[in-house]
């Protein structure tokens, strides 16, 4: 779900006024950088996956498009064939 250099979105503001977090580091704890002020924080997993927006995760809709367009030129060739 996570992956590092990923963009995530919080639901409540830093202090800095920004809500968008760069993720560093993947495991138990997550490890996170504020991308207005370079504030690094460590958090554990648990408490990130409530804090943060579900739509903030782009890169499950980007693979999903990428696989659907994937599938469509495969149907095509094989339609040729039948």
């Amino acid at each position: 779900m996570f992956e590092i250099d990923q963009i995530i979105t919080t639901k409540k503001k830093h202090v800095c006024g920004n809500d968008k977090w760069k993720i560093i580091r993947v495991g138990a704890d997550m490890k996170i950088e504020c991308i207005n002020c370079n504030r690094i924080v460590l958090i554990p997993r648990v408490e990130l996956e409530k804090k943060i927006k579900k739509e903030s995760n782009w890169l499950w809709l980007k693979q999903a498009i990428i696989w659907k367009s994937c599938l469509l030129k495969l149907i095509n060739i094989f339609s040729k064939f039948f």
